[in-house]
């Protein structure tokens, strides 16, 4: 939780000298966060690999690597500057939309269901 004033953070560093130092710290990752640029916070997003979200919006890890790999694509680099200045829906929006336009598809190893992995290990016990 971040200070709502100096005279709070002096006292808190006086008399609860913990908690004032975890709340340093929660602050500092929060003034972290609102310099990043939306892309950035995409890439951030697809290199963990997770579920997050992206000032508002809820993105999975195999969605912003889609998003990356749009936005790394030659064809789209010559517009980095225009996208760095869209906000995070338009820049997802714009760039989902391309991936068919360029021909990049999501990864065939995270495609691949369950049902078809269970049917070739029923058909090996068969045998």
């Amino acid at each position: 939780m971040p200070f709502k004033s100096e005279k709070q953070r002096k006292w808190m560093h006086a008399n609860e000298p913990e908690m004032a130092d975890r709340w340093e710290k929660e602050e500092e990752s929060v003034n972290e966060q609102k310099k990043m640029t939306p892309i950035q916070k995409i890439e951030k997003l697809a290199k963990a690999n997770k579920y997050g979200e992206v000032d508002g919006m809820r993105l999975n890890g195999k969605t912003a690597n889609t998003i990356m790999k749009v936005y790394n694509h030659p064809k789209v680099k010559q517009f980095h500057r225009k996208l760095d200045s869209f906000k995070s829906h338009e820049i997802i929006d714009t760039l989902l939309n391309l991936t068919k336009v360029l021909g990049i598809k999501e990864d065939v190893e995270e495609g691949k269901s369950f049902d078809s992995h269970q049917k070739k290990i029923a058909i090996d016990t068969v045998k």
